[in-house]
């Protein structure tokens, strides 16, 4: 397994990761729109894991997290792995790459949220050394 910058050429590997592994029914041309914009500003950062055939078999999307009332750190907005790699130590190298990439930046942390009803992705995080310092509530307010 090697990690590498996604690439847009990626973009339907990313949507059936999505899909597949975090149950995301969004379409593909979407995901395709959405990783151009990510990939063209130097705040974000998607790196994808590729099987030998060069295939993204797991990705993880970052964000540089900037606040007037915390320590600037990057902020991991989604790590996903198709099914069929997990266990094989996918999650863990790409977020071992994305600390080093935090490391590059200086930031002094990473920060990963994780849905409630994720509890084995809380085990995953807390097994890397990550811990839980708050629960809380997302608020949205529908735009459209």
């Amino acid at each position: 397994m090697k990690i590498r910058e996604a690439k847009i050429t990626d973009a339907k590997e990313i949507w059936e990761i999505n899909n597949k592994s975090l149950g995301y029914d969004i379409d593909p041309e979407t995901v395709r729109e959405k990783l151009e914009t990510v990939l063209g500003r130097e705040f974000y950062k998607v790196f994808v894991c590729v099987d030998e055939n060069d295939k993204a078999v797991g990705y993880i999307q970052l964000q540089d997290y900037e606040t007037t009332y915390f320590e600037s750190c990057l902020n991991v907005l989604g790590l996903a792995v198709l099914s069929e790699y997990q266990g094989r130590g996918v999650g863990k190298i790409l977020l071992e790459r994305a600390e080093d990439y935090a490391r590059q930046k200086n930031f002094a942390r990473v920060r990963v949220n994780s849905g409630a009803e994720r509890t084995e992705a809380h085990k995953f995080y807390e097994h890397l050394g990550y811990s839980c310092h708050k629960m809380q509530k997302n608020f949205y307010k529908d735009l459209t």
